[in-house]
């Protein structure tokens, strides 16, 4: 388990998130609502009556953190661990949003996000600038409320776009790519198709 840079003592369990709605889907297509808890950036423990064999793959969505990818390891009394296989930038990622979960669980900083983000199974996208101009771009992320996006061109902040059939606003620049929020915030049921 990591301990993300923080001193603690040598008896003193790693901290982890409080425990975690998620959603998981199995090879056969199949879906099942969990718990997941125990979370490092290398397992989770999913908390699921569902006996599941060792080695079989896992995509999963888990609030607050996102898509990842995985294989299940050995059962447990309560539910299966699985072992993730991200890796690179998606990794880094999935790194950087545990990190902030544990630091607002123990209150040392402040929730800056409305609605949970998740990592899109098909990123590849286009945008619609003004005058017409067609984009492709990259979606990092998407929640109800906004996308992170990733494109050759970087519009101004208050720039109206569309990104498919979704109109949003530019609220911000990051390194390699820019947000925006939608200028009608999604329905659940929109943003599930999106990230089948």
């Amino acid at each position: 388990m990591t301990t993300f840079g923080k001193r603690v003592l040598a008896d003193a369990p790693p901290p982890t998130p409080p425990p975690l709605a998620a959603r998981y889907r199995l090879p056969d297509g199949t879906e099942q609502d969990c718990r997941v808890t125990d979370v490092d950036p290398d397992m989770a423990l999913f908390l699921t009556p569902d006996p599941l064999p060792p080695g079989t793959p896992v995509v999963a969505y888990i609030e607050q953190l996102g898509r990842v990818d995985g294989l299940t390891r050995s059962a447990d009394t309560v539910g299966v661990w699985v072992e993730f296989t991200h890796d690179g930038p998606r990794r880094a990622r999935f790194i950087r949003h545990l990190r902030w979960l544990i630091q607002s669980s123990d209150g040392e900083t402040t929730p800056a996000r409305r609605h949970t983000r998740f990592e899109p199974l098909q990123p590849r996208t286009s945008l619609l600038l003004p005058g017409g101009q067609a984009q492709d771009c990259e979606l990092l992320d998407i929640s109800l409320s906004g996308a992170a996006i990733r494109a050759a061109v970087i519009p101004r902040v208050g720039t109206t776009l569309a990104l498919g059939r979704m109109r949003g606003r530019v609220v911000r620049h990051f390194s390699g790519g820019f947000a925006i929020e939608f200028l009608q915030p999604l329905q659940a049921n929109e943003l599930h198709r999106l990230l089948r």
